[in-house]
């Protein structure tokens, strides 16, 4: 009985983080298929992503954040920056032709940015929903190794996603087998996400609970 109180946070956390990994892997597959097929989208995200860094690092330099956790924002935040930079740099049919050594790379760098993205904005969400209605006694994600986890989990969605973008080929072939390969990409990217959520989510229940217990000594200690 138990162990099963003690699961049944973990279960709720991985279904949650299953769902929103679900979310982010459909958004990121269909805003990097758009950043490819559309000069428009890629002026549009390149803003968006060079607005989200400034206000990253903006935010990471008013607040008052711990090292350890500043120098994690700080590189993402700049990555978030490249990769806005590089949209811009990304014109239409820019990829076709490119060898995939150059190619996978960079549509891994687009995927994290994305990603990170997404996640980091679900974060501040939840947080905030969470704080607003005083659903815990502290807030769902705010120690050090919860955030190295779900950044680790963002990264790696990101990363993969932009990995199997690139393989699959999906901008050299926007014309005869767009949506095949959209599909195709969709196929093996949605499984990922949920897979990669829940280890997220399960994950970082684990360091939370550990996180309040380690407080709740000290306090005692005290």
């Amino acid at each position: 009985m138990e162990l099963n109180e003690k699961c049944k946070p973990m279960l709720i956390s991985g279904t949650v983080a299953g769902v929103f990994g679900l979310a982010i892997s459909f958004i990121v597959n269909s805003t990097l298929a758009e950043i490819s097929a559309s000069s428009f989208f890629s002026t549009y995200f390149g803003l968006l992503f060079i607005i989200l860094g400034g206000v990253i690092f903006c935010r990471v330099q008013s607040q008052t954040v711990a090292d350890s956790r500043k120098k994690y924002f700080l590189t993402f935040g700049f990555l978030i920056i490249l990769s806005g930079i590089m949209c811009f740099i990304l014109e239409e049919n820019w990829f076709i032709g490119m060898h995939p050594s150059l190619k996978i790379p960079l549509y891994g760098i687009l995927g994290i940015s994305v990603s990170y993205a997404l996640t980091f904005a679900v974060v501040d969400l939840i947080n905030y929903t969470f704080s607003y209605f005083d659903l815990y006694k502290s807030i769902v994600i705010e120690n050090t190794e919860q955030i190295i986890a779900v950044i680790s989990f963002s990264a790696l969605m990101g990363l993969i996603f932009g990995v199997i973008y690139g393989i699959v080929d999906y901008e050299d072939s926007v014309v005869y087998h767009h949506k095949l390969n959209l599909m195709k990409e969709e196929m093996y990217c949605y499984p990922i996400g949920i897979c990669i959520g829940i280890m997220c989510g399960i994950v970082n229940e684990y360091l939370r609970k550990s996180y309040m217990k380690r407080m709740e000594g000290f306090d005692d200690e005290i």
